[in-house]
């Protein structure tokens, strides 16, 4: 198995972009749709996992990531040899990214 180096530098940058969003829910304590997108088992249930995260998103009146960087994260969920893979590694990084709103604190530190 090739890894994550099977991964083009801009995939992950959409999957960063995107699992910097979902950050909100971990934020919140609403751990649904990043577990479901992280343990989901075929192409359909990630990409439904994100459209409800996107959804869940706006109906809290929160930002969306980029269209650009949905579509790409899209095409990673649907692709059946890397799709699971990047469904754990977007997971994985939204339960570790910081708020949104803390990014312009951190890059003007220092």
């Amino acid at each position: 198995m090739g890894g994550t180096l099977s991964f083009k530098p801009e995939e992950w940058n959409s999957m960063r972009v995107v699992a910097r969003y979902l950050s909100f829910f971990t934020r919140e304590g609403v751990y649904r749709f990043v577990d479901g997108l992280g343990d989901a088992l075929s192409e359909a249930q990630r990409v439904q996992f994100l459209r409800e995260a996107l959804r869940a998103l706006r109906a809290r009146e929160q930002p969306v990531p980029p269209q650009e960087d949905v579509e790409r994260v899209v095409s990673l969920l649907l692709d059946r040899r890397r799709g699971r893979e990047a469904g754990s590694i977007i997971a994985s990084l939204a339960l570790a990214s910081y708020p949104l709103e803390e990014e312009g604190e951190r890059e003007g530190e220092g």
